[in-house]
């Protein structure tokens, strides 16, 4: 059983988001940053300080359109929309299943709260797990959300073989549960603002190499055990808005 109500055919305003990146198995920040040379998008790479506290109250699912970026979600466990008609050039549907939730990245991170979304099966499907293992503890069911959220860290990337090439799924960590910060407000998943007609063009400021198997994959892994490392680690959040 699953918590995702996963399609098995599917594998406005701008909000600031990470980007998992399943190719390259890369997690970056993106911001709306003007730039000299007219770009509108700044990515960010936060792969070897990818840990956040997850608002469990937040997740969404439904469906987002390819070509518009539109979304169509609904609150988990709500009535989820009919997958609306449209098909590209190739056949393939323009509507897909995305699923959205809300977090709070560790100071490391930039300390922000930001929107996750994916539909990528080798995301969705850790992201799942994650959700489903949050919500068997008692801290994340009912009212208890509102006072606690679970510190979460991205520990590695596993590759994934399939038929059209390797894609990189994350694996989460649920490392303590803490008292929802002040500045990380309870917001239960409602509609979603429409979102911009096309996308602007990215400024990319890092590169992505391999998730695995390099000194440099090594190192990223041991800066994780500093991030949730007592207390004092976590993000104040002074001046936050959401």
């Amino acid at each position: 059983m699953t918590a995702f109500r996963m399609p098995a055919a599917n594998g406005g305003s701008f909000r600031p988001r990470v980007k998992f990146n399943a190719k390259a198995g890369r997690v970056y920040r993106i911001d709306r940053v003007p730039q000299a040379d007219g770009r509108a998008i700044l990515e960010t790479e936060i792969t070897a300080q990818f840990a956040f506290f997850l608002a469990l109250e937040s997740f969404a699912d439904g469906w987002w359109n390819r070509e518009t970026f539109k979304e169509l979600l609904v609150a988990l466990g709500g009535v989820l929309p009919p997958q609306p008609d449209g098909r590209d050039e190739k056949g393939k549907p323009i509507w897909v299943y995305q699923v959205r939730c809300a977090m709070k990245l560790v100071a490391a991170a930039g300390g922000d709260l930001r929107v996750f979304s994916s539909g990528a099966q080798c995301v969705l499907e850790p992201l799942d797990r994650l959700y489903q293992e949050c919500t068997a503890d008692a801290k994340g069911r009912g009212d208890e959300r509102r006072r606690w959220v679970p510190a979460v860290r991205m520990v590695r990337t596993d590759p994934i073989k399939g038929e059209n090439g390797v894609n990189y799924a994350p694996v989460f960590e649920v490392v303590k549960w803490v008292e929802r910060p002040a500045d990380m407000p309870y917001e239960p998943a409602g509609t979603p603002e429409a979102a911009p007609a096309a996308a602007p063009p990215t400024a990319t400021r890092s590169t992505a190499p391999p998730s695995n198997g390099t000194p440099q994959a090594a190192a990223e892994a041991a800066a994780f055990d500093d991030l949730f490392g007592d207390d004092a680690d976590l993000p104040s959040g002074d001046g936050l808005a959401f």
